[in-house]
């Protein structure tokens, strides 16, 4: 199916957990096979790949995701991709946004649609180590997306099922990965519905910048920081 409907950051978080007591995703930055993303073929490359996708994650036990984006001046702003053997998404971000939004709404969008699928652990092939990064690790001032991200993956944790980011090269012939990516592609390209023109856009995505950077951020920090009441046990946060 596919979801079509623009992503726009709000201004302000309200935050409900405190970012040091969420549980973080596993992580594998490497292959089973001792390849190098800038000096292998792309056919080893696709080996090393699909040989990891078989020996780390089997069928029986991992529902198989891939995420990707795409963002290019041309477009404005980014688009994010999410495949699977069950759904094949595709979401226009915001104007302005780049691809590192993209990646990381990519993963909301795959964990959002299997958030009814029961059972099976849950891996992520993404292709940005940058992105696995910042989604599995500990930050204090985390944006909104970011932290949205991070508390999806914290609710899946709570229920005892592992979840995995895995690093896989792109274009390197990834059924999954081209999926994703296209799906991506397509959605970067979907004009805003409230824009008339490229200009118009443009104009918007810049205003847009300028507010969440000046008013957005320091309204998120100040929430984080100074109103909050954290939880001190997992119990506390993880859903009933």
């Amino acid at each position: 199916m596919d979801s079509e409907f623009e992503h726009n950051f709000p201004k302000t978080i309200t935050a409900t957990i405190f970012p040091g007591h969420l549980r973080y995703a596993s992580t594998h930055l490497d292959l089973v096979l001792p390849v190098h993303k800038h000096n292998s073929l792309l056919a080893e490359l696709r080996s090393a790949a699909l040989a990891t996708i078989h020996e780390r994650y089997q069928d029986q036990d991992w529902l198989h995701e891939f995420t990707d984006k795409s963002a290019t001046a041309s477009f404005i702003r980014a688009g994010a991709g999410a495949f699977s053997n069950s759904f094949n998404l595709k979401e226009p971000l915001s104007a302005w946004s780049d691809n590192f939004d993209g990646d990381i709404y990519a993963i909301v969008l795959s964990f959002r649609a299997i958030s009814t699928t029961p059972g099976l652990n849950i891996v992520i092939f993404i292709d940005s180590q940058a992105v696995i990064k910042t989604v599995s690790g500990y930050y204090l001032f985390p944006s909104k997306l970011e932290f949205e991200c991070k508390q999806l993956i914290n609710s899946f944790l709570c229920t005892g099922r592992e979840v995995v980011l895995q690093w896989i090269p792109s274009h390197c012939g990834i059924h999954g990965n081209e999926q994703a990516g296209q799906r991506g592609f397509d959605a970067a390209s979907i004009l805003p519905s409230d824009a008339s023109s490229k200009r118009q856009a443009t104009s918007q995505g810049q205003s847009a910048t300028e507010e969440n950077f000046y008013t957005y951020r320091p309204g998120c920090w100040r929430i984080l920081v100074l109103s909050a009441r954290w939880p001190k046990t997992c119990s506390a946060f993880c859903p009933t």
